[in-house]
């Protein structure tokens, strides 16, 4: 949450008078630029009011988690000396403008005298993506391009590292036919049924549809060892207003699997001097993940790194596992069971205080006890990890009802 926090010297300033002079600390915007926003200039009269008005303005933009003011009074009291102390919003996405028509790298060069962003990284919240959306829609009008945008999120599901913010077109057209042009290792009819459930009468966006090609089609290729497989998309407006996609795909040629080194963690079983196919080198990385999961490292995660040698097509692959802190086991606790029931649950319990908390094994437990002939039928039943404020020691909660 975005505070305003307003510094004032000791004695109110009621008299209007006029800024002598204007200083910004804190922010990485131009100063001009946060005038402007604010609608402070030098010279102009101004009292407290007008001064709190103006952070206001500024926080309204989403820009800063904070806008602070202070000032002096100049020489018998007959002007203002403000510093306006401002937090930039720490918390921001990378933004992509995907507008047809629009270059984006046009569009952000056309933003520049606006609200420049070298790094394209934009703060999250509503009012910054309300200040961004009008920006782009004022410089789009002023090149003849007037469009209505609106916003939203993509990105890999789980990892908040790539969630990115896309700037598009509030009214989209619709797909109406999807061509594939180049395929050889597999049908463009195959292509284009396996893609077609996702892509027709769905909106069209440069980026979108690269979104879908890159998480399905890229993927059939990778598990046919085709790693460096192109798309060039050329979508063709109709006279209904809907887009026949047309791609045409570079497949380039298969790799089989070479070296595989793994750092941080137990290798598993990769099938060497085969083609790749990366659906099952996935699999296995999943498994050691887990294995270490099984094993007290409940915040495990994995990266990969890829060497393609072109001129024998050979894969050389490198797998870094992150282990993190060990997590071990506390304490199991029940609630919703009779005396019996109880007993029977903590009889059963095997995981000892102080071992490895194995992620995997609240569930299973869950699972061979509902089995059991002398357990209570027709119970629901869940599993949930609490860690204790050391930070290392995790009790488990089983609830029944």
């Amino acid at each position: 949450m975005r505070v305003l926090l307003l510094m004032t010297v000791a004695v109110a300033a009621a008299e209007t008078l006029p800024l002598a002079n204007i200083a910004i600390e804190g922010s990485r915007y131009p100063q001009p630029l946060i005038l402007q926003w604010a609608g402070l200039k030098p010279g102009q009269q101004a009292d407290e009011a007008m001064i709190a008005q103006a952070c206001g303005k500024l926080q309204e933009t989403g820009l800063f988690k904070a806008a602070e003011y202070r000032y002096s009074f100049g020489p018998e009291h007959t002007s203002y000396s403000l510093v306006l102390k401002l937090t930039d919003e720490p918390e921001t996405l990378h933004a992509v403008i995907d507008i047809p028509g629009a270059a984006e790298e046009v569009v952000w060069e056309w933003l520049r005298p606006i609200v420049p962003n070298e790094q394209r990284m934009v703060p999250g919240n509503d009012a910054a993506l309300g200040f961004y959306t009008r920006a782009m829609e004022q410089v789009l009008a002023a090149h003849n391009l007037r469009q209505e945008l609106a916003t939203r999120m993509g990105g890999n599901i789980g990892s908040a590292a790539s969630i990115r913010v896309y700037f598009q077109p509030k009214s989209l057209p619709l797909i109406s036919s999807v061509k594939f042009e180049g395929a050889r290792k597999i049908s463009s009819a195959a292509l284009e049924q396996f893609i077609a459930g996702m892509a027709l009468h769905t909106p069209y966006s440069r980026d979108r549809f690269a979104q879908l090609l890159d998480q399905n089609i890229r993927r059939l290729y990778e598990e046919h060892g085709y790693l460096k497989v192109g798309f060039t998309v050329k979508p063709v407006k109709l006279p209904d207003g809907s887009v026949a996609v047309t791609t045409l795909i570079d497949e380039g040629r298969s790799y089989q699997l070479g070296r595989v080194q793994v750092v941080g963690g137990e290798p598993a079983e990769f099938p060497t001097g085969q083609v790749v196919n990366w659906k099952e080198i996935a699999a296995s990385i999943d498994l050691m993940e887990q294995a270490a999961r099984r094993g007290g490292y409940l915040e495990v995660h994995s990266s990969t790194e890829r060497s393609l040698h072109d001129e024998s097509g050979i894969l050389d692959l490198k797998i870094r596992l992150e282990k993190g802190p060990l997590y071990v086991f506390g304490e199991m606790k029940l609630f919703g069971l009779d005396a019996t029931a109880g007993k029977l649950a903590r009889s059963l319990w095997s995981l000892a205080p102080g071992a490895p908390m194995d992620e995997k094994y609240p569930a299973e437990f869950l699972r061979g006890l509902l089995d059991q002939r002398d357990f209570p039928r027709g119970l629901q039943s869940g599993a949930q990890l609490k860690r204790r404020p050391d930070g290392r020691t995790v009790d488990v909660v089983l609830t029944f009802h």
